[in-house]
């Protein structure tokens, strides 16, 4: 990678390294880059990111024509990086011109570059019947794109965490993000095809485990959860809500994975705010639990659970403070999380 001084990296790698040994907590090493979507989406936009982030999700090879012409023609701003990521997770050659374009313009170009190589890697293995051998030639195939290995990637992702400040890093998609970007697109990408993996194999080979993960919220989150089933992942997620003590970047990505499950993970949510209010000596009004767990179930807005929604307001803890979420969902308003993950 141009511009990457790996003899000059060993001193932090090595330092990293000892602080996991040592687990020394004076050393930052979750300091976090958060790239979120700008600005709110609503109405149209908002529906629209919703069918383009489920076409990814499903495979739905079927969407693939309107991601192509969503590219050509984003409907928002922010929506190339959605509209990528599902042609990528796809395999959709058909979308490769357009994403190419993408990368010669500087506002998506680093993004686009990983994405691009991420697309190539699944397009490659659509034939492969073999998980293990399925996983092992993907991630290969991602790595030699990328012009990058797995010693590269960590120098890189060291240099851009360990020696900042604690504080989160909140960029905007499309401001001016250091080089180092695309070692960490890289990263969250590996870590998507992990957590895409049904078969769990990914996770598991060792140019990926020895990837430093942990220095970078979004892709450590879905490596702690691409070894678990559907239901573990639910559970996980929602006990991991329920209890959070503040509304903070890290709560949305989480919001974001289990609105992804969709109406499973929304009825799911549905159900914890429900015994939450009925204890609640544990989870008093104003708990930030019922605050982001609304937020999942406003994510994926299904009317069909706009009863279930207003039947909660009957406890004290939550009252009216659940009105606009009961209009939205009875309206099929969909609000989805800003972050782009």
């Amino acid at each position: 990678m141009a511009g990457l001084a790996l003899a000059s990296m060993s001193t932090l790698i090595a330092a990293y390294g000892q602080n996991q040994a040592n687990n020394n907590p004076k050393m930052p090493v979750h300091t976090k880059i958060i790239y979120q979507y700008s600005g709110s989406l609503g109405g149209e936009d908002a529906e629209h990111l919703y069918t383009i982030e489920t076409a990814g999700r499903h495979l739905d090879k079927s969407k693939i024509s309107s991601i192509v012409s969503g590219l050509n023609n984003p409907k928002h701003k922010d929506f190339p990086y959605a509209l990528m990521l599902a042609a990528a997770r796809m395999g959709a050659a058909e979308a490769l011109p357009q994403i190419d374009k993408y990368a010669d313009d500087p506002s998506f170009a680093n993004y686009a570059r990983v994405i691009r190589c991420r697309l190539l890697a699944e397009a490659s293995v659509q034939e492969v019947p073999n998980s293990q051998k399925r996983s092992v030639a993907k991630i290969r195939k991602f790595y030699d794109e990328l012009n990058l290995n797995v010693a590269d990637i960590n120098a890189t992702v060291v240099q851009a965490y360990l020696p900042t400040a604690t504080e989160a890093k909140t960029f905007t998609f499309g401001d001016n993000h250091p080089d180092d970007s695309v070692a960490i697109y890289a990263l969250r990408e590996v870590a998507d095809m992990a957590y895409q993996d049904k078969e769990h194999t990914i996770a598991l080979l060792p140019s990926v485990k020895s990837l430093y993960f942990d220095l970078d919220y979004p892709a450590s989150l879905k490596m702690k959860l691409a070894s678990l089933s559907q239901d573990e992942r639910i559970a996980w997620l929602i006990e991991d809500l329920a209890n959070k003590t503040s509304s903070t970047p890290e709560a949305d990505y989480e919001i974001t994975l289990l609105a992804d499950e969709g109406e499973i993970g929304s009825s799911v949510a549905l159900t914890k705010i429900a015994w939450m209010a009925r204890n609640p000596s544990k989870y008093p009004v104003g708990s930030v639990g019922y605050q982001v767990l609304a937020g999942v179930v406003e994510a994926v807005a299904d009317s069909s659970q706009a009863p279930r929604v207003q039947s909660l307001r009957q406890y004290a803890v939550i009252g009216d403070s659940f009105d606009q979420l009961y209009q939205n969902v009875l309206a099929g308003r969909k609000r989805p999380r800003k972050i782009g993950y």
